[in-house]
């Protein structure tokens, strides 16, 4: 059974009240940030990509001058640069710092995870009853 930020409730421990609080906060904040990136790249994939790169295949299929074909080429990779934050220096300095918190946020959710983990596993085999996470 999981949790509602898709912990499995079995590997939860009971942990004081407001270190508890406090890992859950992080849980729920890196669910949110899973979102955002998801959407982040579903926007670029289907929004940007998939639907220029639609517009360039239909003017390849139904041409047959080169030129018209280079045209649309060039006209792919300039709207797809522009709708995907590259050309806009601040849009893209934003979006870059915002995925590098949310990737160095998630490594270190991972982290605690594994010293939970750890914490659980010594605890059955040390008989500890209470943990603290520093």
């Amino acid at each position: 059974q999981s949790g509602r930020h898709g912990r499995s409730m079995s590997s939860t421990v009971r942990m004081s009240t407001e270190s508890g609080r406090h890992v859950t906060a992080m849980w729920a904040l890196r669910s949110e940030m899973a979102f955002l990136v998801s959407n982040l790249l579903y926007y670029l994939q289907c929004d940007v990509i998939d639907a220029q790169y639609d517009k360039l295949k239909h003017v390849v299929h139904n041409s047959h001058d080169f030129e018209a074909i280079r045209v649309a080429h060039a006209a792919f990779l300039s709207t797809a640069s522009v709708e995907c934050l590259l050309k806009n220096k601040l849009a893209w300095q934003t979006t870059n710092k915002i995925l590098r918190l949310a990737l160095r946020f998630a490594r270190d959710m991972c982290k605690l995870q594994e010293v939970e983990s750890g914490l659980i596993e010594g605890a059955v085999g040390g008989g500890l009853k209470r943990f603290l996470l520093a």
